[in-house]
């Protein structure tokens, strides 16, 4: 019993957990889920302003969209022109299209891909020269 009596109890714990050291990450899966949330914030924020920019239509076929969780083929979506996992343009407005599910289906099964100009490129901080989808853009099917 005597081990059992060096333990704390709930509200110890709990007072323990109010200070500012329990906030912040203490350990590297705590740092990672934090930079996970961080991202899900910054994504949700992007996604937004391609909506906002596209007025709420889908950019290939001109659908007004939805805000729905079904499968709906309206159903508006933000597609990143390059793909996310290229840092110095993941949370660029400039690399995303508001579309339809039904579009950004063809997109994701590249049966439908972006056009552009050199004209409507942009230099992102890395150097490298990116399609801006701020552009009246068009759009080729293949099969």
């Amino acid at each position: 019993m005597g081990a059992l009596a060096k333990l704390p109890t709930l509200a110890e714990v709990q007072a323990d957990r109010t200070g500012p050291l329990w906030k912040t990450p203490t350990g590297r899966l705590d740092a990672a889920d934090a930079k996970e949330k961080d991202d899900a914030k910054l994504l949700e924020q992007w996604r937004r302003q391609v909506k906002t920019r596209d007025r709420g239509r889908c950019r290939v076929c001109g659908v007004k969209t939805i805000a729905t969780m079904e499968l709906d083929p309206k159903r508006g979506e933000a597609h990143h022109i390059v793909s996310r996992a290229d840092k110095s343009v993941r949370y660029d407005v400039r690399n995303g299209l508001h579309v339809c599910l039904r579009d950004h289906r063809r997109f994701k099964g590249h049966r439908l891909h972006v056009v552009g100009t050199a004209a409507q490129m942009f230099v992102a901080a890395n150097g490298k020269s990116y399609l801006d989808a701020s552009w009246p853009l068009t759009f080729k099917e293949t099969r």
